[in-house]
């Protein structure tokens, strides 16, 4: 989930004028931090670009009471004053293999510098050094098209959510007539079938389909009238999609590669 912290007091707002500092990368550091069934891997403290400053991503782990088998690992971004611009907080369990329960917060007079970007990279690094096969999120609306362009797509596997998600394309007086169209004709399938969990076939086309109504309504994302919907990052999508969060390990300054 993404929520913005408010309200926007005590913000320091930088001069665009000023050059950007330079920040030569160094070697990721990490560390071993165990719990009652596992062990698991954390990064030290990283040094990380974000907008026209200089910060440091910090990672703080703790364990979960309602579960024997996981961790929550809560990722900070601090600036050089040591101000907490942004926290990202999620489970890792080593049974299930997932991350999960995710939820982002970035202060609000520090959107659009890449924090909410550097904590999302976070997850991918205890992804890879933990062997986690996936993210896994229910994503509020408003945060659905921040999800998407980082390659989470949905992932609605019951009959209710199906026919929920379908129900506000299909009633939506903007959507295109061919969205309206798949939606119904969907969702007269789904109703006809006996079980409260679609299959996997069916289960991809409804993902699709509805992927491919949310990149129609990006850039009018409040005509899309979403309600939230689960969403998904596998670490096969991960690994086929490399060079892109690569590029984006390079872009804040961390000495790290998928």
């Amino acid at each position: 989930m993404f929520k913005i912290f408010t309200p926007i007091r005590n913000c320091r707002f930088f001069n665009k004028t000023h050059s950007a500092p330079v920040l030569v990368p160094t070697k990721i550091n990490f560390r071993n931090v165990k719990d009652a069934q596992n062990s698991y891997v954390t990064h030290n403290p990283i040094a990380v670009k974000y907008g026209n400053s200089i910060g440091t991503l910090k990672t703080v782990v703790t364990h979960s009471d309602k579960n024997k088998h996981s961790l929550v690992f809560n990722s900070y971004v601090f600036s050089s004053n040591n101000e907490k611009l942004g926290a990202y907080k999620y489970k890792i369990d080593k049974q299930d293999k997932m991350i999960e329960n995710g939820y982002i917060e970035t202060k609000f007079c520090h959107r659009r510098q890449g924090i909410d970007e550097i904590m999302r990279l976070a997850s991918l690094i205890e992804l890879k050094e933990n062997n986690i096969k996936g993210i896994d999120i229910y994503a509020i609306s408003t945060a659905i098209p921040f999800h998407l362009k980082y390659k989470f797509k949905p992932n609605i596997t019951t009959k209710k959510d199906a026919l929920t998600t379908l129900g506000k394309i299909e009633n939506n007086q903007v959507a295109q007539d061919w969205h309206k169209k798949t939606a119904k004709n969907l969702t007269k399938e789904i109703k006809n079938i006996h079980y409260s969990i679609l299959n996997t076939k069916l289960a991809e086309r409804v993902n699709n389909f509805i992927e491919s109504y949310i990149k129609q309504h990006l850039y009018g994302w409040k005509e899309a009238k979403f309600d939230d919907i689960p969403m998904i990052l596998t670490s096969d999508k991960i690994k086929q999609c490399a060079g892109f969060y690569n590029k984006l390990f390079k872009k804040h300054g961390i000495d790290y590669q998928i």
